[in-house]
Parts: structure tokens; C-alpha cells; sequence
């Protein structure tokens, strides 16, 4: 999960200037590339708020199938624009 705030991560920067000077994953920029060009509705500051969720949760004992569910269908929201957080 800490590797995909990262690539979150990489996917705001890169979103939000265009630039992938400051990239964690520099030999990723390509697809990084592509993933923004694909959604370019997605709002990837929510998707990595649905990870930082999700590892807090399963930190606190939550179920780890309900945690990574809700994790999933946020991710899925805010990749396609519609960031909703799901109730756990």
C-alpha cells in the first residue's frame, strides 16, 4: 500500500504540472504519462486519501476485507472523477 500512495503520489505531481522532474518513479514516467492522459478527470489527491484511509484502518483492526473494499471502490470513484469516500 506504501508503494501505491507513491505512485498516487507521482500521479498528482505529474497531473498537476506536467512535469516529471520530481517523479519517485522516473522510469515510469511514460506510463505515469498515459495514466493521466486515460482519466483525465481523476482526482489522484482523493485516491491516495482512500490508501491513507485504508492503511489507518487495517492499522486499528478494522475487517481487512471490508477495509480494502471500500479502498477499491473509492480509488475506482476517484479515478473516474466522482471521489466519494465509502462509509466503513
Amino acid at each position: 500500500m506504501r508503494l501505491l500512495q507513491l505512485w498516487l503520489r507521482d500521479l498528482m505531481v505529474l497531473a498537476g504540472t506536467g512535469d516529471s522532474e520530481g517523479l519517485i518513479f522516473t522510469g515510469r514516467s511514460d506510463q505515469l504519462a498515459r495514466h493521466t492522459v486515460t482519466w483525465p478527470r481523476a482526482d489522484w489527491g482523493a485516491a491516495a486519501l482512500a490508501v491513507d484511509r485504508a492503511i489507518n484502518l487495517l492499522g486499528r483492526n478494522i475487517n481487512p476485507g471490508l477495509a480494502l473494499t471500500n479502498l477499491i471502490l473509492d480509488v475506482r470513484g476517484a479515478i473516474k472523477g466522482k471521489a466519494e469516500l465509502q462509509a466503513v
